[in-house]
Protein backbone atom coordinates (compact mmCIF):
# COMPACT_ATOMS: atom_id res chain seq x y z
CA UNK A 1 0.00 0.00 0.00
CA UNK A 2 1.37 3.44 -1.46
CA UNK A 3 0.74 6.11 1.73
CA UNK A 4 1.47 9.80 1.58
CA UNK A 5 4.30 10.38 3.61
CA UNK A 6 3.05 12.94 5.89
CA UNK A 7 0.71 9.75 6.63
CA UNK A 8 3.60 7.72 7.37
CA UNK A 9 4.49 9.31 10.74
CA UNK A 10 1.21 8.75 12.24
CA UNK A 11 0.64 4.70 10.85
CA UNK A 12 1.82 3.17 13.84
CA UNK A 13 -0.13 5.33 16.09
CA UNK A 14 -3.30 4.26 14.34
CA UNK A 15 -3.02 0.44 14.45
CA UNK A 16 -2.30 0.98 18.37
CA UNK A 17 -5.32 2.37 18.73
CA UNK A 18 -7.04 -0.12 16.54
CA UNK A 19 -5.40 -2.67 18.87
CA UNK A 20 -7.04 -1.09 21.94
CA UNK A 21 -10.77 -0.77 20.36
CA UNK A 22 -10.51 -4.38 19.53
CA UNK A 23 -9.33 -5.20 22.83
CA UNK A 24 -11.85 -3.06 24.45
CA UNK A 25 -14.78 -4.40 22.23
CA UNK A 26 -13.90 -7.77 22.99
CA UNK A 27 -14.19 -7.44 26.68
CA UNK A 28 -17.71 -5.97 26.20
CA UNK A 29 -19.03 -8.79 23.73
CA UNK A 30 -20.24 -11.47 26.23
CA UNK A 31 -17.72 -14.68 25.02
CA UNK A 32 -20.12 -18.08 23.85
CA UNK A 33 -18.42 -20.75 25.29
CA UNK A 34 -19.61 -24.46 25.69
CA UNK A 35 -20.59 -25.54 29.12
CA UNK A 36 -20.26 -21.98 30.65
CA UNK A 37 -23.31 -21.05 32.85
CA UNK A 38 -24.46 -17.39 31.18
CA UNK A 39 -23.53 -16.16 34.86
CA UNK A 40 -20.19 -16.71 34.49
CA UNK A 41 -19.52 -15.47 30.67
CA UNK A 42 -18.42 -12.19 31.94
CA UNK A 43 -15.69 -13.16 33.79
CA UNK A 44 -14.26 -15.77 31.05
CA UNK A 45 -14.91 -12.71 28.49
CA UNK A 46 -12.87 -10.75 30.51
CA UNK A 47 -10.09 -13.43 31.29
CA UNK A 48 -9.70 -13.97 27.34
CA UNK A 49 -9.38 -9.97 26.94
CA UNK A 50 -6.33 -10.61 29.19
CA UNK A 51 -4.90 -13.15 27.87
CA UNK A 52 -4.69 -15.58 30.81
CA UNK A 53 -7.42 -17.14 32.80
CA UNK A 54 -6.87 -17.35 36.76
CA UNK A 55 -9.21 -20.62 38.25
CA UNK A 56 -12.51 -19.44 40.35
CA UNK A 57 -10.68 -21.10 43.53
CA UNK A 58 -7.61 -19.40 42.68
CA UNK A 59 -5.64 -22.30 42.71
CA UNK A 60 -3.71 -21.76 39.70
CA UNK A 61 -3.54 -19.49 36.38
CA UNK A 62 -3.27 -20.45 32.81
CA UNK A 63 -3.08 -18.71 29.25
CA UNK A 64 -6.69 -18.49 28.12
CA UNK A 65 -5.77 -20.98 25.75
CA UNK A 66 -6.01 -23.55 28.01
CA UNK A 67 -10.05 -23.21 28.59
CA UNK A 68 -11.75 -26.03 27.26
CA UNK A 69 -8.55 -27.86 26.13
CA UNK A 70 -10.06 -30.67 27.40
CA UNK A 71 -7.06 -30.99 30.35
CA UNK A 72 -7.69 -30.15 34.12
CA UNK A 73 -6.33 -27.25 35.06
CA UNK A 74 -7.89 -25.56 38.34
CA UNK A 75 -8.87 -27.72 41.29
CA UNK A 76 -12.83 -26.64 40.61
CA UNK A 77 -12.82 -27.49 37.09
CA UNK A 78 -13.52 -23.66 36.15
CA UNK A 79 -11.22 -24.02 33.42
CA UNK A 80 -12.81 -26.86 31.52
CA UNK A 81 -17.28 -25.83 31.68
CA UNK A 82 -17.59 -27.85 28.18
CA UNK A 83 -15.34 -31.32 28.63
CA UNK A 84 -15.35 -33.67 31.12
CA UNK A 85 -11.92 -33.41 31.94
CA UNK A 86 -12.10 -32.39 35.31
CA UNK A 87 -14.60 -34.16 38.27
CA UNK A 88 -15.47 -31.20 39.88
CA UNK A 89 -16.66 -29.62 36.59
CA UNK A 90 -20.54 -28.43 35.65
CA UNK A 91 -22.03 -28.20 32.17
CA UNK A 92 -24.64 -25.83 31.79
CA UNK A 93 -27.03 -26.91 28.94
CA UNK A 94 -28.70 -23.23 27.25
CA UNK A 95 -31.81 -25.55 26.16
CA UNK A 96 -32.96 -22.54 24.32
CA UNK A 97 -36.86 -23.02 23.96
CA UNK A 98 -36.72 -25.27 27.33
CA UNK A 99 -35.88 -25.03 30.59
CA UNK A 100 -31.37 -24.71 31.34
CA UNK A 101 -29.83 -27.89 32.92
CA UNK A 102 -27.01 -28.59 35.00
CA UNK A 103 -24.85 -31.79 34.67
CA UNK A 104 -22.27 -33.29 36.14
CA UNK A 105 -18.87 -32.93 33.75
CA UNK A 106 -19.22 -36.59 33.80
CA UNK A 107 -22.19 -36.81 31.14
CA UNK A 108 -20.49 -34.79 28.83
CA UNK A 109 -19.34 -36.48 25.76
CA UNK A 110 -20.30 -40.14 27.19
CA UNK A 111 -22.68 -40.51 24.20
CA UNK A 112 -25.51 -39.82 25.82
CA UNK A 113 -27.59 -36.90 24.97
CA UNK A 114 -28.65 -35.53 28.35
CA UNK A 115 -29.51 -31.61 27.13
CA UNK A 116 -32.09 -31.43 25.26
CA UNK A 117 -30.70 -29.19 22.53
CA UNK A 118 -27.25 -31.52 22.88
CA UNK A 119 -25.02 -29.19 23.31
CA UNK A 120 -23.36 -31.85 25.57
CA UNK A 121 -22.22 -34.24 22.89
CA UNK A 122 -19.94 -33.20 19.76
CA UNK A 123 -22.22 -31.94 16.81
CA UNK A 124 -24.53 -34.54 14.93
CA UNK A 125 -24.64 -36.82 17.80
CA UNK A 126 -27.69 -35.40 19.45
CA UNK A 127 -30.90 -33.55 17.52
CA UNK A 128 -32.36 -30.58 18.72
CA UNK A 129 -35.44 -32.27 21.11
CA UNK A 130 -36.30 -28.91 22.69
CA UNK A 131 -38.96 -27.67 20.90
CA UNK A 132 -40.80 -30.53 21.29
CA UNK A 133 -39.66 -31.25 25.29
CA UNK A 134 -41.07 -27.39 25.75
CA UNK A 135 -44.31 -28.03 23.75
CA UNK A 136 -44.67 -30.92 26.35
CA UNK A 137 -44.32 -28.72 28.92
CA UNK A 138 -46.63 -26.26 27.99
CA UNK A 139 -49.19 -28.64 27.81
CA UNK A 140 -48.83 -29.71 31.17
CA UNK A 141 -47.90 -26.30 32.86
CA UNK A 142 -51.62 -25.23 31.02
CA UNK A 143 -52.92 -28.52 32.78
CA UNK A 144 -51.91 -27.60 36.00
CA UNK A 145 -53.15 -23.67 35.62
CA UNK A 146 -56.61 -25.03 34.80
CA UNK A 147 -56.52 -27.40 38.01
CA UNK A 148 -55.19 -24.49 40.04
CA UNK A 149 -58.11 -22.65 38.59
CA UNK A 150 -60.42 -25.01 39.41
CA UNK A 151 -59.29 -26.08 43.16
CA UNK A 152 -59.04 -22.04 43.93
CA UNK A 153 -63.01 -22.15 43.05
CA UNK A 154 -62.87 -25.02 45.22
CA UNK A 155 -60.51 -23.65 47.91
CA UNK A 156 -62.78 -20.62 48.32
CA UNK A 157 -66.11 -22.84 49.42
CA UNK A 158 -64.00 -25.02 51.70
CA UNK A 159 -62.89 -21.48 53.42
CA UNK A 160 -66.86 -20.45 53.40
CA UNK A 161 -67.77 -23.73 54.63
CA UNK A 162 -65.20 -23.82 57.50
CA UNK A 163 -67.71 -20.51 59.17
CA UNK A 164 -69.98 -23.20 58.65
CA UNK A 165 -68.67 -26.11 60.40
CA UNK A 166 -67.22 -24.19 63.17
CA UNK A 167 -70.78 -22.55 63.59
CA UNK A 168 -72.66 -25.75 63.39
CA UNK A 169 -69.81 -27.13 66.10
CA UNK A 170 -69.96 -24.25 68.42
CA UNK A 171 -74.15 -24.63 68.42
CA UNK A 172 -73.86 -27.99 69.29
CA UNK A 173 -71.44 -27.44 72.03
CA UNK A 174 -73.73 -24.98 73.86
CA UNK A 175 -76.51 -27.61 73.68
CA UNK A 176 -74.48 -30.17 74.96
CA UNK A 177 -73.87 -28.07 77.86
CA UNK A 178 -77.44 -28.36 78.84
CA UNK A 179 -77.92 -32.02 77.71
CA UNK A 180 -74.94 -33.26 79.78
CA UNK A 181 -75.74 -30.77 82.94
CA UNK A 182 -79.48 -32.67 82.55
CA UNK A 183 -78.35 -36.15 82.05
CA UNK A 184 -75.97 -36.08 85.12
CA UNK A 185 -79.01 -35.07 87.30
CA UNK A 186 -80.76 -38.02 86.00
CA UNK A 187 -77.94 -40.15 86.38
CA UNK A 188 -77.49 -39.48 89.83
CA UNK A 189 -81.08 -39.96 90.62
CA UNK A 190 -80.98 -43.56 89.29
CA UNK A 191 -78.35 -44.13 91.39
CA UNK A 192 -79.76 -42.94 94.44
CA UNK A 193 -82.74 -44.81 93.53
CA UNK A 194 -80.22 -48.21 93.24
CA UNK A 195 -78.24 -47.77 95.81
CA UNK A 196 -81.65 -47.73 97.86
CA UNK A 197 -83.28 -51.06 96.57
CA UNK A 198 -79.73 -52.58 96.39
CA UNK A 199 -79.82 -51.75 100.04
CA UNK A 200 -83.05 -53.18 100.71
CA UNK A 201 -82.38 -56.22 98.66
CA UNK A 202 -79.09 -56.62 100.97
CA UNK A 203 -81.41 -56.14 104.01
CA UNK A 204 -83.57 -58.59 103.15
CA UNK A 205 -80.74 -61.08 101.88
CA UNK A 206 -78.69 -60.76 105.47
CA UNK A 207 -82.46 -61.47 107.52
CA UNK A 208 -82.51 -64.57 105.20
CA UNK A 209 -78.84 -65.40 105.78
CA UNK A 210 -79.37 -64.88 109.85
CA UNK A 211 -82.61 -67.05 109.67
CA UNK A 212 -81.72 -69.97 107.41
CA UNK A 213 -78.28 -69.82 110.10
CA UNK A 214 -80.48 -70.24 113.23
CA UNK A 215 -83.25 -72.53 111.83
CA UNK A 216 -79.69 -75.10 111.14
CA UNK A 217 -78.91 -74.30 114.18
CA UNK A 218 -81.87 -75.52 115.99
CA UNK A 219 -82.43 -78.16 113.46
CA UNK A 220 -78.68 -79.57 114.48
CA UNK A 221 -80.18 -79.69 118.02
CA UNK A 222 -83.13 -81.09 117.94
CA UNK A 223 -81.34 -83.77 115.51
CA UNK A 224 -79.11 -84.81 118.27
CA UNK A 225 -81.46 -85.55 120.40
CA UNK A 226 -83.78 -87.78 118.17
CA UNK A 227 -80.63 -89.79 117.13
CA UNK A 228 -79.82 -90.24 120.90
CA UNK A 229 -83.17 -91.65 121.50
CA UNK A 230 -83.58 -93.36 118.55
CA UNK A 231 -80.41 -95.79 118.90
CA UNK A 232 -81.39 -96.43 122.59
CA UNK A 233 -84.90 -97.71 121.13
CA UNK A 234 -83.02 -99.62 118.16
CA UNK A 235 -80.50 -100.77 120.58
CA UNK A 236 -83.85 -101.93 123.22
CA UNK A 237 -85.77 -103.30 119.96
CA UNK A 238 -82.44 -105.33 118.70
CA UNK A 239 -82.40 -103.63 115.50
CA UNK A 240 -78.47 -103.05 114.42
CA UNK A 241 -77.34 -99.91 112.84
CA UNK A 242 -74.41 -101.46 110.39
CA UNK A 243 -76.49 -102.65 107.87
CA UNK A 244 -78.38 -99.07 107.12
CA UNK A 245 -75.25 -96.70 107.99
CA UNK A 246 -73.43 -99.21 105.16
CA UNK A 247 -76.64 -98.19 102.89
CA UNK A 248 -75.80 -94.71 103.20
CA UNK A 249 -72.32 -94.14 102.79
CA UNK A 250 -72.15 -93.37 99.37
CA UNK A 251 -74.68 -90.73 99.27
CA UNK A 252 -75.23 -89.09 102.71
CA UNK A 253 -73.86 -85.86 102.87
CA UNK A 254 -73.87 -82.68 104.91
CA UNK A 255 -76.72 -84.46 107.03
CA UNK A 256 -79.24 -84.02 104.41
CA UNK A 257 -81.33 -85.93 101.93
CA UNK A 258 -80.54 -83.42 98.98
CA UNK A 259 -78.09 -84.92 97.37
CA UNK A 260 -80.30 -87.91 97.49
CA UNK A 261 -82.83 -86.13 95.33
CA UNK A 262 -80.55 -84.78 92.89
CA UNK A 263 -78.79 -87.72 92.21
CA UNK A 264 -82.26 -89.70 91.60
CA UNK A 265 -81.49 -92.02 94.61
CA UNK A 266 -83.56 -95.64 94.39
CA UNK A 267 -85.94 -95.73 97.48
CA UNK A 268 -86.33 -99.29 96.04
CA UNK A 269 -83.02 -100.16 96.68
CA UNK A 270 -81.92 -103.15 99.08
CA UNK A 271 -80.57 -101.05 102.27
CA UNK A 272 -84.24 -99.29 102.21
CA UNK A 273 -86.06 -102.76 102.29
CA UNK A 274 -83.47 -104.43 104.26
CA UNK A 275 -83.80 -101.59 106.85
CA UNK A 276 -87.88 -102.34 106.82
CA UNK A 277 -88.17 -105.56 106.59
CA UNK A 278 -85.82 -105.58 110.11
CA UNK A 279 -88.12 -103.15 111.76
CA UNK A 280 -91.38 -105.18 110.64
CA UNK A 281 -89.98 -108.34 112.26
CA UNK A 282 -89.38 -106.31 115.61
CA UNK A 283 -93.25 -104.94 115.48
CA UNK A 284 -96.33 -105.25 113.77
CA UNK A 285 -97.09 -101.57 114.39
CA UNK A 286 -96.86 -99.95 110.67
CA UNK A 287 -96.56 -96.62 112.42
CA UNK A 288 -93.97 -97.37 114.45
CA UNK A 289 -92.37 -98.88 111.14
CA UNK A 290 -92.97 -95.19 109.20
CA UNK A 291 -91.49 -93.44 112.02
CA UNK A 292 -88.25 -95.47 112.03
CA UNK A 293 -87.33 -95.62 108.84
CA UNK A 294 -88.44 -91.77 108.14
CA UNK A 295 -86.28 -90.92 110.63
CA UNK A 296 -83.39 -93.04 109.52
CA UNK A 297 -83.04 -91.19 106.20
CA UNK A 298 -84.38 -87.81 106.52
CA UNK A 299 -82.47 -87.22 110.09
CA UNK A 300 -85.94 -85.07 110.00
CA UNK A 301 -86.49 -84.58 114.25
CA UNK A 302 -90.34 -84.22 113.27
CA UNK A 303 -90.21 -87.81 112.26
CA UNK A 304 -90.49 -89.06 115.35
CA UNK A 305 -93.71 -88.06 115.97
CA UNK A 306 -94.71 -88.94 112.01
CA UNK A 307 -96.21 -91.92 113.26
CA UNK A 308 -99.03 -89.84 115.25
CA UNK A 309 -99.96 -87.31 112.46
CA UNK A 310 -103.11 -88.11 110.16
CA UNK A 311 -100.68 -86.88 107.61
CA UNK A 312 -98.45 -90.24 107.42
CA UNK A 313 -94.81 -90.03 106.69
CA UNK A 314 -94.03 -87.12 105.04
CA UNK A 315 -89.83 -87.12 103.82
CA UNK A 316 -89.84 -83.29 102.55
CA UNK A 317 -93.29 -81.56 102.36
CA UNK A 318 -91.60 -79.13 99.88
CA UNK A 319 -90.39 -81.72 97.62
CA UNK A 320 -90.86 -81.39 93.59
CA UNK A 321 -88.94 -84.23 91.87
CA UNK A 322 -88.83 -82.12 88.77
CA UNK A 323 -88.41 -78.90 89.88
CA UNK A 324 -86.44 -78.97 93.20
CA UNK A 325 -83.17 -77.20 91.74
CA UNK A 326 -85.02 -73.77 91.96
CA UNK A 327 -84.38 -72.73 94.91
CA UNK A 328 -82.19 -73.60 97.45
CA UNK A 329 -80.43 -76.23 96.06
CA UNK A 330 -78.82 -74.17 93.13
CA UNK A 331 -77.71 -71.58 95.61
CA UNK A 332 -79.40 -68.83 94.31
CA UNK A 333 -81.04 -68.17 97.52
CA UNK A 334 -80.02 -64.72 97.87
CA UNK A 335 -81.32 -64.44 94.59
CA UNK A 336 -84.90 -64.30 96.23
CA UNK A 337 -84.11 -60.86 97.37
CA UNK A 338 -84.00 -59.29 93.95
CA UNK A 339 -87.13 -57.62 93.40
CA UNK A 340 -88.53 -56.47 89.66
CA UNK A 341 -88.25 -53.26 90.78
CA UNK A 342 -84.62 -53.22 91.33
CA UNK A 343 -84.12 -54.92 88.63
CA UNK A 344 -85.94 -52.21 86.27
CA UNK A 345 -83.95 -49.27 88.35
CA UNK A 346 -80.72 -51.17 87.82
CA UNK A 347 -81.31 -51.00 83.74
CA UNK A 348 -82.80 -47.40 83.42
CA UNK A 349 -79.68 -46.14 85.94
CA UNK A 350 -77.14 -48.04 83.32
CA UNK A 351 -78.83 -46.82 79.81
CA UNK A 352 -79.01 -43.49 81.49
CA UNK A 353 -74.80 -43.60 82.17
CA UNK A 354 -73.99 -45.03 78.76
CA UNK A 355 -76.38 -42.06 77.09
CA UNK A 356 -74.14 -39.63 79.66
CA UNK A 357 -70.88 -40.99 78.89
CA UNK A 358 -72.00 -40.77 74.87
CA UNK A 359 -72.86 -36.75 75.51
CA UNK A 360 -69.70 -36.25 77.05
CA UNK A 361 -67.03 -37.85 74.54
CA UNK A 362 -69.20 -35.75 71.94
CA UNK A 363 -68.71 -32.31 74.28
CA UNK A 364 -64.98 -32.99 74.23
CA UNK A 365 -64.51 -33.98 70.58
CA UNK A 366 -65.87 -30.86 70.04
CA UNK A 367 -64.25 -28.85 72.00
CA UNK A 368 -61.00 -30.68 70.47
CA UNK A 369 -62.21 -29.65 67.27
CA UNK A 370 -63.01 -26.30 68.19
CA UNK A 371 -58.90 -26.12 69.21
CA UNK A 372 -58.02 -27.08 66.35
CA UNK A 373 -56.12 -25.40 63.93
CA UNK A 374 -56.83 -25.70 60.65
CA UNK A 375 -54.60 -23.45 58.55
CA UNK A 376 -54.32 -19.47 58.48
CA UNK A 377 -57.60 -19.26 56.75
CA UNK A 378 -59.50 -22.38 58.24
CA UNK A 379 -59.49 -24.14 55.04
CA UNK A 380 -58.92 -27.84 56.73
CA UNK A 381 -62.11 -27.28 58.57
CA UNK A 382 -64.36 -29.15 56.79
CA UNK A 383 -62.17 -32.00 55.84
CA UNK A 384 -61.31 -32.81 59.20
CA UNK A 385 -62.28 -36.67 59.77
CA UNK A 386 -62.57 -36.98 55.99
CA UNK A 387 -61.01 -40.31 54.76
CA UNK A 388 -59.84 -41.05 51.13
CA UNK A 389 -58.50 -44.44 49.65
CA UNK A 390 -56.43 -45.46 47.01
CA UNK A 391 -55.93 -48.95 45.71
CA UNK A 392 -52.52 -50.37 45.31
CA UNK A 393 -52.17 -54.11 44.41
CA UNK A 394 -53.95 -55.99 47.19
CA UNK A 395 -53.83 -53.26 49.26
CA UNK A 396 -56.21 -50.35 50.39
CA UNK A 397 -54.81 -47.35 51.69
CA UNK A 398 -56.98 -44.88 53.96
CA UNK A 399 -56.13 -41.68 55.10
CA UNK A 400 -58.20 -39.89 57.27
CA UNK A 401 -57.48 -35.98 57.80
CA UNK A 402 -56.65 -35.45 61.29
CA UNK A 403 -57.11 -39.01 61.94
CA UNK A 404 -55.65 -42.33 61.65
CA UNK A 405 -53.92 -43.68 58.47
CA UNK A 406 -54.55 -47.52 57.51
CA UNK A 407 -53.56 -50.18 54.93
CA UNK A 408 -56.85 -52.43 55.03
CA UNK A 409 -56.52 -56.04 53.46
CA UNK A 410 -60.05 -58.05 53.53
CA UNK A 411 -61.69 -57.39 56.33
CA UNK A 412 -58.50 -57.03 58.66
CA UNK A 413 -56.46 -53.64 58.74
CA UNK A 414 -52.87 -52.27 59.90
CA UNK A 415 -52.47 -49.05 61.81
CA UNK A 416 -50.11 -46.75 59.85
CA UNK A 417 -50.35 -44.28 62.45
CA UNK A 418 -52.49 -41.46 63.85
CA UNK A 419 -51.94 -37.65 62.49
CA UNK A 420 -48.92 -36.00 64.73
CA UNK A 421 -50.64 -32.79 65.08
CA UNK A 422 -48.41 -30.58 62.76
CA UNK A 423 -50.05 -28.98 59.68
CA UNK A 424 -47.11 -26.89 57.58
CA UNK A 425 -49.26 -26.49 54.32
CA UNK A 426 -46.58 -29.14 52.28
CA UNK A 427 -47.41 -32.68 53.71
CA UNK A 428 -49.32 -34.60 56.66
CA UNK A 429 -47.39 -37.06 58.69
CA UNK A 430 -48.93 -40.16 60.45
CA UNK A 431 -46.65 -41.69 63.38
CA UNK A 432 -46.99 -43.90 66.21
CA UNK A 433 -48.45 -47.08 63.61
CA UNK A 434 -48.32 -50.58 63.78
CA UNK A 435 -45.12 -52.05 64.77
CA UNK A 436 -43.11 -53.99 62.66
CA UNK A 437 -41.99 -57.10 63.49
CA UNK A 438 -39.11 -56.92 64.84
CA UNK A 439 -38.92 -53.47 63.07
CA UNK A 440 -39.90 -49.70 64.06
CA UNK A 441 -43.50 -48.97 64.24
CA UNK A 442 -45.51 -47.76 60.99
CA UNK A 443 -45.12 -44.26 60.03
CA UNK A 444 -46.85 -42.24 56.61
CA UNK A 445 -45.88 -39.16 55.07
CA UNK A 446 -48.29 -37.74 53.00
CA UNK A 447 -47.22 -34.66 50.56
CA UNK A 448 -50.51 -32.37 49.75
CA UNK A 449 -50.42 -30.73 45.61
CA UNK A 450 -53.16 -28.70 44.51
CA UNK A 451 -56.47 -30.34 42.77
CA UNK A 452 -59.30 -29.62 41.80
CA UNK A 453 -60.46 -32.01 44.15
CA UNK A 454 -59.12 -35.17 46.64
CA UNK A 455 -57.67 -37.99 45.22
CA UNK A 456 -54.70 -40.36 47.35
CA UNK A 457 -52.25 -41.32 44.39
CA UNK A 458 -48.27 -43.12 44.41
CA UNK A 459 -48.76 -45.07 47.81
CA UNK A 460 -45.20 -46.40 48.50
CA UNK A 461 -42.57 -47.93 51.10
CA UNK A 462 -39.34 -46.18 50.25
CA UNK A 463 -38.04 -47.68 53.49
CA UNK A 464 -38.87 -50.51 55.59
CA UNK A 465 -42.27 -49.53 57.48
CA UNK A 466 -41.81 -45.59 56.09
CA UNK A 467 -45.26 -45.48 53.85
CA UNK A 468 -45.35 -41.98 51.69
CA UNK A 469 -48.08 -41.09 49.43
CA UNK A 470 -49.60 -38.01 47.42
CA UNK A 471 -52.84 -36.50 47.92
CA UNK A 472 -54.19 -34.00 45.86
CA UNK A 473 -56.93 -31.42 46.99
CA UNK A 474 -58.25 -27.86 46.58
CA UNK A 475 -56.90 -27.01 50.19
CA UNK A 476 -53.75 -27.16 49.07
CA UNK A 477 -53.57 -24.83 46.26
CA UNK A 478 -52.44 -21.18 46.43
CA UNK A 479 -53.02 -17.70 44.28
CA UNK A 480 -49.06 -17.23 44.02
CA UNK A 481 -48.13 -21.23 42.96
CA UNK A 482 -50.51 -20.57 40.57
CA UNK A 483 -49.24 -17.13 38.69
CA UNK A 484 -45.45 -18.80 39.12
CA UNK A 485 -46.51 -20.99 37.11
CA UNK A 486 -48.62 -18.61 34.49
CA UNK A 487 -45.06 -16.85 34.39
CA UNK A 488 -42.88 -19.87 33.43
CA UNK A 489 -45.57 -20.61 31.08
CA UNK A 490 -45.07 -17.54 29.42
CA UNK A 491 -41.56 -17.71 29.46
CA UNK A 492 -41.36 -20.86 27.96
CA UNK A 493 -43.71 -20.14 25.16
CA UNK A 494 -41.31 -17.04 24.77
CA UNK A 495 -38.45 -19.16 24.39
CA UNK A 496 -40.79 -21.83 21.94
CA UNK A 497 -40.88 -18.71 19.66
CA UNK A 498 -37.66 -17.74 19.57
CA UNK A 499 -36.56 -20.93 19.41
CA UNK A 500 -38.73 -21.30 16.06
CA UNK A 501 -37.79 -18.29 14.49
CA UNK A 502 -33.93 -20.01 14.86
CA UNK A 503 -35.20 -23.02 13.46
Amino acid sequence: MNLPQNYLHIFPTICFLLQAFCLVCSSDVPLSLRGAAPRLLESYASARAQGSFTCFDGSNTVPFSYVNDDFCDCVDGSDEPGTSACPRGEFHCKNVGHEPKVLHSGFVNDGVCDCCDGSDEPKGVCSNECFASAKAEITELEGRIHQYHEGLQRRAIYIERATEVRKGWSDRLAVLATEVEEQRKVVEQLRAAKEAVEAEEERIREEKRLSEEAARADSGRDENATETGEEAEDAAAGIPDEGLEEGLEEGYYDGTHDDYFEEGYDWNDEAYEAEAAEAAADTDDPDEIGRRVAARWTSDPDATGAGDQDEGVDVDEGYDPDGYSEGEHDGAAGDDATTEEGNRIRTEFHDADSKLRSLEKEQSDLTSKLAGKYGDDGVWTSLRDQCFSAHVDKYVYEVCIFGEAKQKEGHSSVSLGRWNGELNGSELMYTEGQGCWQGPKRSLRVRLACGAAEELSSVEEPSRCEYSALLRTPAACSQQDMELSRAKLSELKAELNKLHDEL
